[in-house]
């Protein structure tokens, strides 16, 4: 059986358990990690921001068995995504994306 987790309380969590940010090198505070909750699963997500307005996101996790994250609607006008890896679903539509798509 899924557990579906809304992106309220998977927010919450999150800043639980990322009171700070680690940086990958002290002296580039533009090159951000952040440890994925252990509450959710396991893993990282690293974000690196390229110029103003250009972030590049390495996400990097595993959810527990069962577990779903119900996202919210993204506020920036532009996003490309590639999988390297397991699969999703979008809500209410049945292709599921699979590694190797974006």
């Amino acid at each position: 059986m899924a557990i579906v987790i809304s992106s309220q309380a998977y927010s919450n969590l999150w800043d639980e358990a990322n009171a700070a940010p680690q940086h990958i090198d002290p002296l580039d505070q533009l090159d951000v990690s952040w440890s994925f909750p252990p509450t959710l699963g396991k893993g990282f997500v690293r974000e690196i921001e390229l110029r103003e307005g250009l972030e590049l996101q390495v996400m990097d996790y595993q959810l527990h068995n069962g577990l779903r994250r119900k996202f919210d609607e993204h506020e920036h006008p532009i996003q490309c995504g590639f999988l390297l890896a397991s699969n999703f679903q979008i809500k209410n539509k049945e292709e599921v994306v699979t590694p190797g798509h974006y």
